[in-house]
């Protein structure tokens, strides 16, 4: 006899019913139908359920037997298998490979569970053809390469600046003209300035080995950083640097650390006139008009004690969930009435960064 196939359905075995229904509700828009003490059903539409969660036993561990994957043949054409990997990144969902079949394209997928899923958008819809396609290519399964296309608020933004996006660009200055106590500036004002950019992460809500897209052109921002260091300070002599990166919610903290390594950080120093020691940095991650101290200290002699300072910077507006602000600081001079001894200016030797 023949078998005529109305519908199917899949149980899967599940370390966690409940947060698994709720991983099928985020990801594939399933709603839930039934449910039981150890089990969750969800369902794509109007029909009893398409997928069973169920609670396996304790200790349960995958195995090498059995369900390979699950394949869910989607409407549409290559913009909708595209949006679905974006979307799939955004929510940081395991990604095993993408493929081409010949006569469609696959995107795999792991639930929470390491089962195995597939977006499968069939690209020959003659079903006779298919076949004999199929066939003679041996049913195949090619690398694919699939750009991801991400919704409104995760899509790639146009860059304005070298290969970034840079929504916006801070700066701030402070002039200190006493201290705490009131006690008058010993010599010159202390001039404190900020420079800070709020720059689109694209690394945003998902993993990545590598993170070239935010260190290739970093020199070039660093370039950028000095020269508006230079123009903000209207020719006073920049004596202490620091620098910091606030990392939106949707982005590592390893993301906002890219920007501040030494490619970027050297053209800063060419263009104070020079700098041996190393930039005191800090950073973490963030909403909008979280404070942030970012750490000041001599840019020839870390070991100048007169100079370990701090200025404290938060910005209204940033950074939204998907940017990474960028921030450096400087100053003219040491703390107002610094009485703590150590290491002095004037016995700067400048050959070590440290002394």
């Amino acid at each position: 006899m023949t078998i005529e196939i109305v519908r199917t359905h899949l149980s899967l075995f599940v370390t966690d019913p409940d947060a698994s229904a709720l991983w099928y509700a985020d990801v594939l828009g399933m709603h839930e139908s039934a449910r039981g003490e150890t089990w969750v059903m969800m369902a794509f539409g109007s029909k009893h359920h398409d997928i069973a969660l169920i609670k396996a036993a304790p200790g349960a561990q995958q195995g090498g037997l059995g369900l390979q994957h699950y394949g869910l043949e989607i409407a549409g054409d290559m913009t909708t298998l595209r949006q679905l990997y974006g979307m799939l990144l955004s929510k940081g969902v395991e990604i095993v490979k993408i493929t081409d079949h010949e006569i469609g394209n696959g995107l795999y997928f792991n639930d929470p569970d390491g089962n195995r899923l597939e977006f499968f958008l069939e690209t020959e819809h003659d079903d006779a053809l298919a076949k004999e396609r199929f066939k003679a290519a041996g049913a195949p399964s090619r690398n694919f390469n699939l750009d991801p296309l991400f919704s409104w608020n995760q899509q790639m933004k146009a860059k304005n600046f070298a290969d970034y996006h840079i929504r916006k660009w801070y700066s701030f200055t402070e002039e200190t003209l006493a201290n705490e106590t009131g006690q008058l500036t010993d010599g010159e004002p202390l001039f404190k300035y900020v420079i800070a950019a709020a720059i689109h992460n694209p690394y945003a809500g998902r993993f990545s080995e590598h993170l070239d897209e935010l260190i290739v052109d970093s020199p070039l921002l660093g370039q950028e950083f000095g020269r508006r260091i230079q123009e903000l300070a209207a020719g006073r002599a920049i004596v202490s640097y620091g620098k910091a990166c606030l990392v939106g919610s949707n982005g590592e903290y390893e993301h906002g650390n890219a920007f501040l390594t030494n490619p970027a950080a050297d053209p800063v120093r060419v263009a104070l006139g020079g700098g041996k020691s190393w930039v005191p940095s800090t950073g973490k991650r963030g909403a909008p008009g979280v404070t942030i101290d970012i750490p000041l200290a001599h840019k020839d002699a870390l070991y100048v004690r007169s100079h370990y300072d701090t200025i404290s910077v938060s910005f209204g507006d940033g950074p939204a969930p998907d940017e990474v602000i960028i921030i450096w600081a400087f100053a003219t001079r040491g703390r107002l009435h610094a009485r703590l001894g150590g290491l002095t200016v004037d016995a700067i030797k400048g050959d070590n960064g440290l002394t």
